[in-house]
């Protein structure tokens, strides 16, 4: 144990530790005869229950320390759902291989280059941060996947979940968790996850974080990007919504509605917080294009940390062109090919006060929504990260 903690940093020492304390319980509860589920394997993720009659190959906690190790060495493997109590949960995003991913920075070096002279001034056409002004506003169709009265979303928890989406794009959110290291995991999974009291009148979920009226400034810019919900459509079909990665090409095919211009939103049962594909695909394969969310996610929802419908900006910010902020690591030459988001060697897990993970430059972008900061965590955008999205609107979403 000591040769394999030796690999590790702090952070994740801390984590181990944790599951020291919480193991226990989970390997009764995962070895009880009567609790078997089983979880298809797909992009690195593990069987995480078997049958009584097979047997463990590895136990719970080798399988953890392997999942560690991977992100430690930044493998691709993603963090199933099933651990994120004890860590936190992901996007499931697939990264771009290098010639999208330069193609879509010439298309943005291009722009900047195209309007290098109002950017750089507060002339028409520009603001007070220095980038341009525009306005963009798309319409929305959210497709709720169900099975049953699980994951069925009522058309409130729908309208609250585009008022968060338009608050955090207009830059009217104000992050209320700070300082939450990883000793305060387990208390704030239990404490700030509720920030989305359920309420059982037609008014819906309350949020006391995001300031739903625009004239209240928050931390963020406003980007000029809008959206507008045009319809809500559901659909009873239990291997949809349990097999939303699996069938993902049958329902968008069925339920897809608009051009590249429409932000087409699905709800289901999924693995991750969320996913996407980026805009330079859309033109080729336009059935697949669109965001698919966790319904746990949503205002009001049962993931903890992630329950405000942040999980949704993040995605539409990969849908409109934005990478992670820790995408590249330290290397900010090939990173997320924005200017002002530090260099950031990981992502973030809860909400430190702060944390600087590349040596040499400022403190990681903990804020920002293109991170995976807890919900409460999350408030802005950057005007440079307002301007890719603006470039890549006009090049594939026009």
């Amino acid at each position: 144990m000591k040769g394999i903690t030796a690999l590790m940093n702090k952070k994740q020492q801390k984590q181990i530790l944790a599951f020291f304390i919480f193991g226990p319980a989970l390997l009764f509860v995962n070895s009880h005869p009567h609790h078997v589920h089983k979880h298809k394997q797909q992009d690195g993720e593990v069987e995480l229950h078997q049958s009584h009659n097979e047997s463990h190959k590895e136990s719970l906690l080798l399988r953890t320390l392997h999942l560690l190790l991977q992100k430690k060495n930044k493998s691709s493997s993603r963090i199933p759902l099933q651990y994120s109590e004890m860590y936190h949960k992901e996007c499931g995003t697939k990264d771009v291989d290098n010639i999208r991913k330069h193609n879509m920075k010439q298309i943005y070096d291009d722009w900047v280059e195209r309007y290098q002279s109002i950017i750089n001034s507060e002339g028409e056409g520009g603001d007070s941060s220095g980038s341009l002004s525009f306005s963009y506003k798309f319409d929305v169709y959210f497709h709720i996947i169900h099975d049953g009265d699980q994951g069925y979303l009522s058309d409130d928890v729908v309208e609250a979940a585009i008022a968060n989406l338009n608050s955090g794009f207009a830059g009217n959110e104000l992050a209320t968790c700070v300082d939450y290291t990883d000793d305060d995991y387990i208390k704030c999974a239990e404490t700030e996850s509720n920030v989305f009291q359920r309420n059982k009148s037609s008014n819906g979920p309350k949020k006391r974080r995001a300031q739903m009226d625009s004239t209240v400034p928050g931390n963020g810019i406003n980007t000029g990007i809008s959206f507008l919900l045009k319809g809500i459509t559901r659909t009873d079909n239990a291997d949809w919504f349990r097999g939303m990665e699996d069938m993902e090409s049958s329902y968008k095919t069925a339920l897809h509605q608009g051009d590249c211009r429409t932000l087409n939103i699905y709800s289901g049962d999924s693995a991750y917080l969320g996913w996407t594909h980026y805009p330079d695909m859309c033109s080729s394969k336009l059935q697949m294009d669109g965001v698919v969310i966790d319904y746990t996610g949503m205002p009001g929802g049962d993931s903890p940390n992630y329950n405000e419908g942040d999980s949704l900006t993040h995605e539409v910010g990969h849908w409109l062109g934005l990478f992670h902020t820790f995408e590249g690591g330290c290397d900010d030459l090939n990173g997320d090919f924005v200017g002002d988001t530090a260099p950031q060697d990981s992502y973030t897990v809860g909400c430190p006060a702060r944390q600087d993970t590349c040596s040499g430059g400022s403190s990681d972008p903990i804020h920002n929504f293109m991170d995976y900061s807890y919900d409460c965590c999350m408030d802005s955008f950057t005007p440079n990260q307002r301007d890719r999205m603006v470039s890549m609107i006009q090049y594939y979403r026009s």
